[in-house]
């Protein structure tokens, strides 16, 4: 495996006051398996061996490969070289000297998101595709705030699963930009320092939200592709 394999070209990092969100399909072509492990550190190796089934366990190995070779092509570095620390909650970051990149990677089945920012320190993603759940108005009280679960009760039952789905992100994508655990339900008054919050949508069903700190981001939703990586 040379150098430029699956590398690609550069891609244009994210410009000031610009939050971009990428997002891959977790189930790249075949031939590209063994290829993609190529670029997983061996702790990444050791996490990926702990799957049970084949199939989980593969689109492990390409979402952490899509993060190191999209973070390596907006620092222009090898990304196999590319050296992850995680907070107390398991929120990742790059080790060694600041960058000035702030990253946030979320997946949902075969589906995955990266956020990417310039100039910022807090940064949180999170996609899920829409699909029935059992009692979600009781998830919803357990990881909601009470304002939010109201709120969900006061729809229409056909406007309640999409917006069960929405308010979910968006409170987990707080979550992980602040670096707490997830699957909490978080008030506004307990953020602290003024975050933007903005919700997207993706192609099959997928809905998500993104969190950094300050106001006035725009978010830009790009598409990863894996041709050129076989």
């Amino acid at each position: 495996m040379t150098d430029e394999t699956c590398r690609g070209e550069p891609v244009d990092g994210p410009a000031p006051g610009t939050v971009d969100v990428w997002w891959a399909p977790l189930e790249p072509p075949a031939p590209l398996a063994s290829l993609l492990r190529g670029y997983l550190s061996p702790e990444e190796h050791r996490r990926a061996g702990r799957f049970v089934h084949d199939r989980d366990r593969e689109r492990f190995v390409a979402g952490r490969a899509f993060l190191r070779l999209l973070l390596g092509r907006c620092l222009r570095k090898d990304p196999r070289e590319l050296v992850f620390r995680y907070g107390p909650n398991g929120k990742p970051a790059l080790e060694g000297p600041p960058r000035g990149l702030a990253f946030n990677l979320a997946h949902s089945e075969a589906r995955a998101v990266c956020a990417v920012a310039r100039g910022c320190d807090v940064l949180g993603v999170d996609v899920e595709r829409v699909r029935p759940i059992e009692d979600a108005q009781g998830v919803a009280r357990l990881a909601l705030p009470p304002g939010e679960v109201a709120r969900l009760a006061s729809l229409p039952e056909p406007q309640r699963l999409r917006a069960f789905y929405v308010a979910w992100t968006r409170n987990e994508a707080l979550l992980k930009a602040l670096g707490l655990g997830l699957g909490q339900p978080l008030d506004d008054p307990a953020l602290g320092e003024p975050l933007s919050l903005q919700a997207f949508e993706l192609e099959d069903g997928h809905v998500g939200a993104v969190a950094v700190a300050g106001r006035g981001w725009r978010l830009r939703i790009r598409a990863w592709s894996w041709e050129g990586c076989a």
